[in-house]
């Protein structure tokens, strides 16, 4: 089998023809198919002393060789086949390809021939082009010096004929090459390229490969540039309708294959073959502003730039509908989270007047108590000052003496404004605080402050405090509140009993970065379940509301403790609470 091809081996629109053509004609073969390839290279090779010179080239080259199939490329391969075929290949089968339909039904009634015609159609990439640049007022379009480029832009000018009235048609031709690349520089905006395949030669007669000169017109051509072929995308055109060379050398191949098996070419008819495609370049759609939305239905966009958008559409929207949700999820939880503060912002506010009020009933038990500490400052100041007195009005005055008094006096104030303060202190409204608080000291201040009460009611306090200062963040109002009702609660508790076994414990310590506080009574017990007595109004005494141990309970739990209550083993019962150590006390 001999391929013979217009044009020089180098044209890269002959790979994927070639490709085509030669996997099918292999495919399936009984027997194998040695080939031989010529390439007439009749664009640079065209005079008629040359055409001889190549025509002893082949006589003498394929002399006394059995060829099987002569497989022509392209109008001007055939031709030159045809013309030479009694000289050089006598009876030798012909399959042709690549050649337009009205050239190819003329050449299937040469005898012993056959082949595919092909509907490439330069009218549909303009078409295209003008669909996608509507306001386009003119087509330019380059062309060669040669006879053969001039032959071919007669034609091409009248099949362009009927645009006429729709644009101006404009061929760019007896330019050198730097002159063209000048003239599509300077091009109006309302311009279109269109690379029909005329320009080989420029006016000084120098040859250019037909993708080196299509290079060069995208690269400096201010206009979209719209070509012919598949093996174009690539050079810079935007594309349009494309001759797919791989179909037509595939469906060539398939004619070869049966000719080699044997059948005649009279007995295969001419294959009409649709080989354009619409394909474009998606960097030049990019770059012109073409929307590929436009692009005629079942386009192909080759090198499309990558667009997450595009690409990635479903995952996008599945990324925005995750954070929308996680955003009004969000926004919910700030809105909850709002609620929440405000609530807890009138629990604090309800937990302070309500503590407030136990607090005032508990200075109105306590009245008969605080009367009597405030009493016995109050009297050591009257008896000192009366003692100031008498010595005052000796002569001479002992001053020795007087200044004691008066230390002493100094200092009875002072016990009396600590009475004082500590009371008022409990008596005004507050609300929790956050501050580094002894519990020790807060032990001490509350066990001194009943113990006239506890005295008057025969119950003895004892205090068992840690060595160690127990300091917590917390309000310190609010914890002598803790401590006052629950040692109140256990003042109750051991009335109950014998006044020999009326005895109260309070004991802290520091553990674990915690500091446990307990009030041991020796009453009777609880004789509930002793989770119900810190409900609300829950009491198993006479009077009272029931509280006491709820609020001190509540304050407890604001400070992050837990308050619980369990029996004594022998009898009695124990309240106890720990409250975290404050974080510059932590030694753990």
């Amino acid at each position: 089998m001999l391929l013979v091809f217009s044009h020089e081996r180098e044209r890269a629109l002959y790979d994927a023809l070639d490709n085509g053509l030669r996997s099918t004609l292999q495919s399936n073969a009984h027997t194998v198919v040695n080939s031989y390839t010529e390439y007439l290279d009749l664009m640079r090779f065209d005079t008629a002393d040359q055409q001889s010179r190549m025509t002893s080239y082949f006589r003498d080259k394929y002399a006394g060789l059995p060829l099987s199939l002569i497989v022509a490329i392209s109008p001007l391969a055939v031709d030159f086949v045809l013309e030479r075929r009694e000289q050089l290949f006598p009876g030798v089968p012909i399959v042709f390809t690549s050649v337009n339909l009205p050239r190819a039904q003329q050449l299937v009634r040469e005898p012993n021939v056959t082949g595919i015609g092909v509907n490439h159609d330069l009218r549909a990439t303009l078409d295209v082009a003008l669909r996608l640049h509507p306001r386009a007022a003119r087509v330019v379009i380059p062309v060669g010096t040669s006879p053969t480029e001039k032959a071919w832009t007669v034609t091409t000018r009248e099949f362009l004929a009927p645009y006429a009235s729709r644009v101006e048609i404009v061929f760019l031709s007896d330019l050198t090459m730097d002159q063209l690349e000048a003239r599509l520089k300077a091009l109006p905006a309302d311009t279109i390229v269109l690379a029909a395949g005329l320009f080989f030669h420029d006016a000084t007669g120098q040859y250019f490969m037909p993708e080196d000169s299509l290079q060069r017109i995208c690269a400096s051509s201010n206009a979209p540039v719209y070509g012919l072929n598949e093996p174009e995308i690539g050079t810079g055109i935007v594309g349009g309708s494309l001759y797919n060379l791989s179909a037509a050398g595939a469906s060539a191949g398939a004619v070869g294959r049966r000719v080699l098996a044997g059948e005649l070419p009279a007995n295969i008819p001419l294959q009409a073959l649709d080989v354009d495609r619409y394909i474009f370049d998606g960097r030049q759609l990019q770059r012109w502003g073409i929307d590929e939305r436009r692009l005629p239905p079942g386009s192909i966009v080759r090198f499309r730039p990558p667009s997450l958008w595009r690409d990635y559409r479903w995952q996008v929207l599945l990324a925005v509908a995750i954070a929308v949700a996680q955003t009004l999820l969000i926004a919910v939880l700030l809105v909850e989270h709002r609620r929440r503060r405000a609530a807890e912002l009138r629990s604090r506010r309800d937990l302070a007047n309500i503590a407030l009020l136990e607090r005032r009933g508990a200075m109105g038990q306590l009245t008969g108590s605080i009367a009597h500490e405030l009493y016995q400052p109050l009297g050591a100041i009257l008896r000192n000052a009366e003692a100031g007195l008498m010595i005052a009005s000796t002569s001479p005055p002992a001053i020795d003496q007087i200044r004691e008094i008066f230390d002493d006096i100094r200092k009875d104030d002072k016990r009396a404004s600590a009475v004082i303060r500590r009371i008022r202190g409990l008596l005004q409204k507050h609300e929790l605080e956050e501050r580094a608080v002894d519990v020790n000291e807060v032990a001490r201040e509350v066990v001194a402050l009943l113990a006239p009460d506890a005295a008057s009611r025969g119950v003895r306090v004892e205090v068992d405090l840690n060595a160690r200062p127990g300091v917590v963040m917390g309000d310190r109002v609010h914890l002598q509140q803790v401590f006052l009702n629950l040692i109140l609660n256990g003042i109750d508790a051991a009335m109950a009993m014998p006044a020999d076994r009326r005895r109260l414990m309070v004991r802290t310590r520091s553990a674990a970065g915690h500091v446990d506080v307990s009030i041991e009574d020796s009453g009777p017990g609880i004789a509930v379940d002793p989770a119900s007595i810190f409900e609300p109004f829950f009491t198993t005494k006479t009077h009272g509301m029931g509280m006491g141990l709820s609020i001190a309970r509540s304050i407890v739990e604001a400070h992050g403790g837990r308050l619980i209550a369990e029996n004594n083993p022998a009898h009695g019962a124990t309240l106890r609470f720990a409250l975290p150590v404050a974080p510059d006390q932590r030694t753990d």
